[in-house]
């Protein structure tokens, strides 16, 4: 973690430094450094991810619903960081429309829990 923050501050240093003189390589060594870190990032998450789905096998939860889990949090990270590049370029409308569009794909992910929780409902009260 430490070589991620110390990274990012000279990241942070040289993206103001660039901005000053060539704000289009600014941006570039913005959206770059974030990959970097968005790397390391996950390099670690692989490691949470795998012991949480064998934590998940274990208790008996059925894979689909920690594959949704999943599925979500990585979009959930994606949106974000597109989200921000845009807000770094200005374009505050466009990283709006993106959070929308992620938000929106977040619930097509979770669609076949939602059905099945109603099919569960219907079941129960047919009872």
């Amino acid at each position: 973690m430490t070589r991620i923050v110390g990274f990012a501050v000279v990241a942070v240093s040289l993206v103001l430094i660039l901005r000053q003189s060539r704000p289009e390589l600014g941006l570039l060594a913005a959206l770059g450094s974030s990959l970097v870190i968005l790397a390391a990032a996950l390099w670690g998450m692989e490691q949470i991810l795998s012991a949480a789905q064998e934590m998940a096998r274990r208790a008996g939860v059925a894979g689909d619903y920690t594959q949704v889990l999943f599925r979500s949090l990585g979009l959930c990270v994606i949106t974000q960081l597109a989200s921000d590049t845009c807000r770094d370029a200005g374009e505050s409308a466009i990283a709006s429309r993106v959070e929308l569009a992620g938000r929106v794909a977040v619930l097509l992910c979770g669609l076949p829990l939602f059905q099945k929780l109603l099919e569960l409902a219907l079941a129960l009260v047919s009872l």
